[in-house]
């Protein structure tokens, strides 16, 4: 699914614009920034044109499954964007959802009354994935509703825009906070729901990036992050 996703041209192109951007050392660019939320505004949408009419495969192969409950881990994520069509896909498969954000309340609400009119279950959850405490109380609340945990997607992801040039801008502040989210974040989902994924011989999937395999990205910490998230995978 995440392979659909972000297929092969898709990645191509937005590894192109990032390519472009550092070479000529726009990062920071309006116009920069505009092409390459466009090109992942324009994969999204056209998997959650596919997904909304009920088609959802992998390598070509039609996939069902039973009902079971999916916990959606993200920030802006659950309700825009890749986080989105996923949730959506896994609906059509029969998943309930609990679809997490951390702002995006108006787009996560959304996204769950769209599974809810065509006959699914879902619920928004907020949670600040970065924060412990936050994403204890967020699985908790998804077990007191829905009973268990048997798919766990942690699509959180933060970054800031900072030119690869400009080392100064790289402040505490900026690693800090998309290290909490990209890396942290990932592994209190993971930690918190182990027990149910083992139970239920669950499964959980990091959504990470090119970015984490090239180098090149948003900035150095995204990169670097994502590259951290390959490793806690492989780990």
């Amino acid at each position: 699914l995440v392979d659909q996703i972000f297929g092969s041209t898709g990645l191509a192109a937005m590894y192109g614009i990032q390519t472009t951007a550092l070479r000529n050392s726009t990062l920071n660019d309006p116009t920069y920034q505009g092409a390459y939320k466009g090109t992942y505004d324009g994969i999204t949408k056209a998997y959650e044109g596919m997904f909304s009419k009920g088609t959802a495969s992998t390598s070509g192969a039609t996939v069902s499954a039973s009902p079971v409950t999916a916990l959606f881990s993200g920030i802006t994520g659950g309700g825009t964007g890749v986080g989105k069509a996923v949730c959506l896909a896994l609906a059509q498969l029969d998943y309930s959802i609990a679809v997490n954000y951390s702002r995006s309340e108006v787009d996560a609400q959304s996204v769950c009354s769209t599974i809810r009119k065509s006959g699914g279950k879902a619920i928004p959850v907020r949670c600040d994935v970065g924060k412990s405490s936050d994403v204890q109380h967020m699985v908790n609340t998804i077990l007191d509703v829905f009973g268990r945990v048997d798919c766990l997607v942690c699509n959180a992801g933060s970054t800031h825009f900072v030119d690869y040039l400009d080392l100064n801008k790289l402040s505490d502040d900026v690693w800090e906070d998309i290290f909490q989210t990209n890396i942290m974040g990932s592994f209190y989902c993971f930690r918190e729901c182990i027990g149910e994924l083992k139970k239920n011989k669950g499964s959980v999937v990091f959504v990470t990036s090119v970015a984490g395999i090239t180098g090149m990205g948003s900035s150095i910490p995204y990169a670097v992050s994502k590259g951290a998230l390959n490793s806690m995978t492989k780990s």
